[in-house]
């Protein structure tokens, strides 16, 4: 009734090796950074058109203690971009480039399209972080989705302010 067998026959040193062979074999670390640059690279084009409706909304507020925090919040926006930026580069080699400096395009309220990339923004860096197995991986994105949730935080706050 012993419940503990000893392995005599060597089958799980044989198991052992075979699951790291696996492994090796269908995760090789150097094809791993490609997938996650390329995911960061979608985030950053996503990042740079939240960039672009908060410049805009910039331009169009009234007052200019809104244009003040609108300017802290893009400041903000532009270092976390570059945070984003810096990660990319190290992992693929290669800095992103920009999407295109085009206006944004979606016709909206100021302000409300800024708050709801920052939150769709919050909820992608979220989704993500389950994704990837490396530790400084999912903090990095657990940082950057706090980063969104302040900023969001901050511009819901405002909002009020803006549209009266």
């Amino acid at each position: 009734m012993n419940s503990a067998v000893k392995d005599t026959t060597g089958a799980g040193k044989t198991l052992d090796k075979l699951l790291n062979w696996w492994d090796r074999l269908t995760f090789n670390h150097e094809t791993e950074f490609p997938a996650t640059a390329d995911v960061l690279i979608q985030d950053y084009e996503y990042e740079w058109q939240l960039l672009r409706h908060l410049e805009v909304s910039r331009l169009q507020s009234r007052y200019p203690f809104i244009e003040t925090i609108l300017e802290k919040v893009i400041h903000e926006q532009r270092n976390q971009m570059q945070i984003l930026k810096d990660k990319i580069a190290e992992l693929s080699g290669e800095e992103p480039q920009a999407a295109s400096p085009d206006a944004p395009r979606e016709i909206g309220v100021p302000l409300s399209l800024d708050i709801q990339y920052a939150h769709e923004l919050y909820d992608l860096y979220r989704q993500q972080i389950p994704m990837f197995d490396h530790a400084g991986m999912q903090a990095f994105l657990e940082s950057m989705a706090e980063a969104k949730r302040r900023q969001a935080q901050t511009l819901l706050e405002l909002a009020p302010k803006f549209h009266n």
